[in-house]
């Protein structure tokens, strides 16, 4: 597990952090920082060790269509070079919109969470059959 993102990566991103990054609790192979920098919040994620630039091209395509098409998604935000994700020496990093909530895995299931988990899904599955 890392804790501190690659310095670079936020350079990629223009971000000047002045404030301490705060780890988010993560529970896949991944890594995931809160960043409060300019008109943040944001969450920069290390993508999964081994993430191929192609899959991490496919994955930052569809979660930008999935948000401008309206779904319940974080509004992903490029590189300062455009790019859909920086690139370090320890692998590749996405930064999107702050959302804040708790993740599913941390609460208890309930019937009310369910239903708010079932529009959530829905609005993806909308999205993706146009």
């Amino acid at each position: 597990m890392i804790s501190r993102p690659d310095p670079t990566v936020l350079e990629q991103y223009r971000l000047e952090c002045t404030a301490p990054l705060r780890r988010m609790d993560g529970r896949g192979p991944g890594a995931a920082w809160l960043v409060e920098e300019g008109d943040g919040p944001y969450v920069l994620r290390r993508l999964a060790p081994g993430t191929s630039p192609e899959r991490a091209r496919f994955a930052t395509a569809v979660q930008r269509w999935l948000y401008d098409d309206g779904a319940l998604a974080p509004r992903l935000l490029g590189t300062a070079s455009g790019a859909p994700y920086a690139t370090a020496h320890d692998g590749l990093y996405t930064l999107s919109s702050y959302v804040p909530g708790t993740a599913a895995s941390d609460r208890r299931a309930t019937v009310g969470r369910c239903e708010i988990l079932g529009r959530c899904l829905g609005s993806v599955h909308r999205s993706l059959a146009r």
